[in-house]
């Protein structure tokens, strides 16, 4: 009788916590809060894929469009390569919330802060935030929760030509769609460490003893 109670009670328990377990997998997802992307930590890598898919008519000529875009995050340098359809390739590099390149003749450094504009008109995972180009984000344009490659998202709406699928264990975008081209996003082990080029290190650090040595100058009133 005592061994029949014991299964019972086992039985009786595993109903229950198999019915709480089931519940909890038909649970719907709640609506996103800000923030709805995730920062990046301070060692990251972001690679972003790009593919057509609606081909133009054969009477039309190819768009140009970013194959890949790969960005890599060290602390206050970021560095960026985009891969155009056409082969074309183009590097960048952020360093302290500046892009920075050596122009000229002598050479010198070039800076911009990175919130002027972004390297193209793309909403790329590069410039002053992890994720730029994505301000329109928000609960006005949230969508509901779909499946992308077996993971729930978030899906936002621009109202115009985007639409992207933000994962909601990690909050970082996963999937996005703009006009004919569709971008997948994936997060490689980073390099376990990043610089500045010799060139762009050179140019960064004159342009410190430079102003080091204006401020130094100015007598306070």
């Amino acid at each position: 009788m005592k061994r029949i109670k014991k299964w019972l009670t086992r039985g009786l328990l595993g109903l229950l916590l198999g019915g709480a377990w089931l519940a909890s997998a038909d649970t719907p997802i709640p609506a996103p809060v800000p923030p709805y992307l995730a920062a990046l930590p301070a060692l990251a890598r972001v690679v972003m894929t790009g593919e057509l898919h609606k081909k133009p008519a054969d009477s039309q000529p190819a768009p140009v469009y970013v194959k890949q875009y790969e960005m890599i995050k060290a602390g206050d340098i970021k560095h960026g390569v985009i891969v155009f359809s056409n082969g074309t390739r183009s590097d960048q590099w952020i360093h302290r919330g500046n892009f920075v390149s050596v122009v000229g003749n002598p050479p010198h450094l070039f800076m911009r802060p990175a919130r002027d504009a972004l390297v193209v008109e793309e909403p790329f995972p590069f410039g002053a935030d992890d994720f730029s180009g994505l301000d329109w984000v928000a609960h006005a344009r949230y969508r509901g929760v779909a499946t992308v490659d077996q993971e729930k998202c978030y899906l936002f709406d621009s109202g115009s030509d985007l639409q992207i699928w933000i994962s909601v264990l990690t909050h970082y975008p996963l999937l996005l769609e703009r006009e004919n081209v569709t971008y997948r996003f994936s997060y490689p082990p980073p390099p376990p460490s990043l610089a500045l080029p010799p060139a762009l290190t050179e140019a960064v650090s004159e342009n410190d003893r430079l102003l080091q040595r204006l401020t130094s100058r100015r007598k306070p009133e």
